[in-house]
């Protein structure tokens, strides 16, 4: 029988292909799975934020890339209703961009339109940008009511952390521990109803309030 011969060449370009393909693979599938947040509290997410604003979200454009690709980001037209902390540029009524990446593998943000919604983040070569990992609230404000959590920079010198002190030990100074938090009142206005961590003057000291 005849034997077939096949250029050295045609292999290593066979071969070679075939890993590109491979590769693009592997970085696809990574891409699925991508998007890993550490847990933090809420109050720690709003004090890590360079920008924290209420708006109406009223425009979806795509940046470079096929709509729905993995890395054609997302930005969104937002008008915005109030600003709560940030530096934010209210240009054109109030209307300014906010980006994010084009998938939540890649801990992109998914906004609907026409609705309103609590929206923090920080600035990236100067345009406000959004990420799973950083985002507080991810469902359109309910009510004219829904505010981020009334935090000055004073409470941002508090720290958060998974403990539970037990009664008659004293806790470590600064911190609020988790297993001590407290549910306030439904007319306290603390979001979801539980006490923020809150720094005191007096005390020289932070606690969980209402």
């Amino acid at each position: 029988m005849k034997k077939t011969c096949v250029p050295s060449n045609y292999k290593r370009k066979t071969m070679a292909v075939f890993a590109l393909v491979l590769i693009a693979f592997l970085v696809q599938l990574s891409g699925v799975n991508g998007c890993s947040c550490v847990s933090t509290d809420p109050q720690t997410k709003y004090c890590n934020s360079e920008y924290a604003v209420r708006g109406n979200v009223t425009k979806l454009t795509y940046g470079d890339g096929l709509i729905g690709d993995l890395y054609a980001e997302r930005i969104y037209e937002v008008e915005i209703s109030k600003v709560y902390k940030g530096n934010i540029n209210e240009e054109k009524g109030g209307t300014v961009q906010i980006r994010t990446a084009g998938s939540g593998s890649m801990c992109g943000v998914g906004l609907r339109l026409n609705k309103e919604y609590l929206i923090n983040g920080y600035f990236y070569k100067g345009q406000m940008r959004i990420s799973l990992c950083g985002m507080m609230f991810f469902s359109p404000v309910d009510g004219t009511n829904a505010n981020f959590p009334t935090i000055s920079d004073e409470d941002c010198k508090c720290k958060i952390e998974n403990i539970l002190v037990p009664v008659g030990v004293q806790k470590p100074k600064m911190v609020c521990g988790v297993g001590n938090r407290v549910r306030c009142s439904s007319d306290s206005g603390s979001p979801g109803d539980l006490a923020e961590c809150k720094y005191s003057s007096d005390k020289d000291d932070c606690d969980w309030d209402c």
